[in-house]
């Protein structure tokens, strides 16, 4: 008999919670698992999008004004699916934005170069 994977264990745990309607804590004395690493294994189990869906999202942005389409840098992008609930981490946006050629072209290095006169 081979040993349950944490990850395994985490989601039997959540669907005797789901079929039982009964508390966590009372599941994992049962189990024996201590709580920290239910919940350590719970948030490491991935990603909650994959880049397709962020790739999509990010597009639709982008589209929703076109003649903003330039403006709109990672940062900006980041805040507009935060406020859709759509929580990415802005290196995820940047990076995605760069494979896409879609970064943001408000300055150049013409406009911001230093001159001290």
């Amino acid at each position: 008999s081979r040993k349950i994977s944490s990850r395994e264990t985490v989601t039997l745990i959540d669907d005797l919670r789901r079929v039982f309607k009964t508390s966590i804590s009372f599941i994992l004395k049962a189990v024996k698992i201590p709580r920290s690493t239910y919940y350590y294994t719970k948030h490491s189990q991935g990603r909650k999008y994959d880049d397709d869906q962020v790739i999509q999202a990010i597009d639709e942005i982008r589209q929703t004004d076109a003649k903003y389409t330039q403006k709109y840098g990672y940062r900006r992008i980041t805040l507009v699916m935060h406020e859709q609930e759509f929580k990415v981490n802005h290196k995820r946006v940047l990076r995605i934005m760069k494979e896409q050629g879609w970064t943001c072209q408000a300055f150049n290095k013409q406009t911001r170069k230093y001159n001290s006169y």
